[in-house]
């Protein structure tokens, strides 16, 4: 049996904690400089507070599109939000068991990446202010290149490219 083939009988275990996948997602959001916690608006600390009371492992930093951004763990299941100045959540991603993808996503994977060996490292679930939502699963092959599929709620599967600007 093939490595997509038995990730797919099985739940997917240690996804990878460099959550390398958002760093590609939010690629415009790359450059950020850590900001202190009392450098975060009032506003946004009172929407964290209010719906994360129970994370832990909080790190608030500011990035070059002016957002707050908010990386933390809850539940054992990293995640990360994006505020603007006014305090509302502009993008959301956590990470998700390759299991939780569309079912149709995880048939057209197992058959287009079956061979030469593709190891799945990672995948996450991105949501934008309009609650539209995105999964983007990261794909190692046997010689250590990675591919990253963009994956619609429906199922569709593309190979994800960065915008440039």
């Amino acid at each position: 049996m093939n490595t997509i083939q038995s990730l797919i009988k099985t739940t997917v275990t240690g996804v990878s904690k460099k959550f390398t996948v958002i760093a590609v997602v939010l690629i415009a959001f790359a450059s950020s400089a850590f900001a202190s916690p009392t450098e975060v608006s009032t506003k946004v600390l009172s929407h964290f507070n209010a719906n994360y009371a129970k994370a832990k492992n909080i790190t608030w930093s500011e990035t070059a599109n002016n957002l707050t951004k908010v990386t933390f763990v809850e539940n054992d299941i990293r995640m990360e939000l994006f505020y603007n100045k006014d305090g509302d959540v502009v993008s959301s991603s956590k990470e998700v068991d390759f299991s939780e993808l569309p079912k149709r996503a995880i048939k057209t994977i197992a058959k287009d990446y079956a061979s030469p060996g593709y190891v799945v490292k990672e995948c996450v679930q991105l949501t934008n202010v309009d609650d539209d939502t995105n999964y983007y699963i990261s794909l190692e092959d046997s010689k250590g290149e990675r591919t990253i599929l963009q994956i619609s709620p429906f199922g569709d599967v593309s190979k994800f490219v960065p915008a440039v600007k």
